[in-house]
Formats: structure tokens, C-alpha cells, sequence
């Protein structure tokens, strides 16, 4: 399975190219936010990632 997008609160990343989920959780511990993850493109409105055409979506969230 190849992640294309995640979503967190203030917004997401997409990419066209899979994203590393390990790069991608180490990014956001050590800034609070995936905004100017490598390689990806940041999105502060999360309706737009949330309608992208994907074959699976995981809906995830945990609150805390």
C-alpha cells in the first residue's frame, strides 16, 4: 500500500510519490506540524485531501 496523504489538525501533506510514514511521524514530533514535510505539498483546507480519489481511506484520528 502506497500513503499518498495524512491529514492532521491544522491541514495535511499529499504527494505524488508515497510518503514515509517513519519520516513523516520523526517530522511531526520534532515540529508539532507536517507543514514542510519534504517532498510533499501542504494543504491548509482538510476537505480538499478528504476528497481525493484514493481505494482506501483510513480514518484514524485519536483524540489526545
Amino acid at each position: 500500500m502506497k500513503i499518498t496523504a495524512i491529514l492532521e489538525y491544522n491541514g495535511g501533506i499529499s504527494s505524488d510519490t508515497p510518503i514515509d510514514i517513519h519520516a513523516a511521524k520523526l517530522y511531526f514530533a520534532q515540529n508539532g506540524s507536517l507543514e514542510g514535510f519534504p517532498d510533499s505539498t501542504f494543504n491548509p483546507h482538510r476537505d480538499d485531501l478528504l476528497g481525493m480519489a484514493c481505494d482506501v481511506l483510513v480514518p484514524a484520528a485519536m483524540e489526545s
